[in-house]
């Protein structure tokens, strides 16, 4: 190959390689949302009464931080509106051994089981034993 045509060449390819990066710009993923952009996401589908949204978010608000209180409490109430007085205690209770002086999370248990006594619903604490 000649000079000329080797320098031609280089030429090309340096003036290409600025289109060629334009044409396809990177597609970086976007962030997963942090905790307490799913918090609140949750939020809104549960004061909109899309509690499988609001539950799914809460999940997924504790699978990025699993020591938050927040998210038991929140997603228990998700579950007490759908009507599961069983995962909604779970999850009380939950926030509460995380923390103790969660005094949210301690009033809507109070009245979850004030519920529960009202509508005499019999609810064993452990599952039963498997045979």
């Amino acid at each position: 190959m000649s000079r000329m045509m080797m320098r031609a060449l280089a030429l090309a390819v340096l003036l290409l390689a600025p289109a060629a990066a334009l044409a396809e710009p990177s597609r970086d993923p976007e962030p997963a949302p942090d905790a307490a952009t799913l918090l609140a996401r949750g939020d809104g589908h549960r004061s909109r009464g899309d509690l499988d949204r609001a539950i799914a978010d809460y999940d997924a608000a504790l699978r990025a931080d699993p020591t938050l209180a927040e998210a038991h409490h929140r997603r228990g109430l998700a579950w007490q509106a759908r009507g599961d007085r069983r995962r909604a205690l779970a999850d009380l209770d939950a926030a509460l051994r995380l923390r103790p002086d969660f005094d949210g999370a301690r009033a809507s248990r109070r009245a979850l089981v004030q519920e529960i006594e009202r509508l005499g619903a019999q609810m064993p604490l452990q599952p039963p034993a498997r045979k």
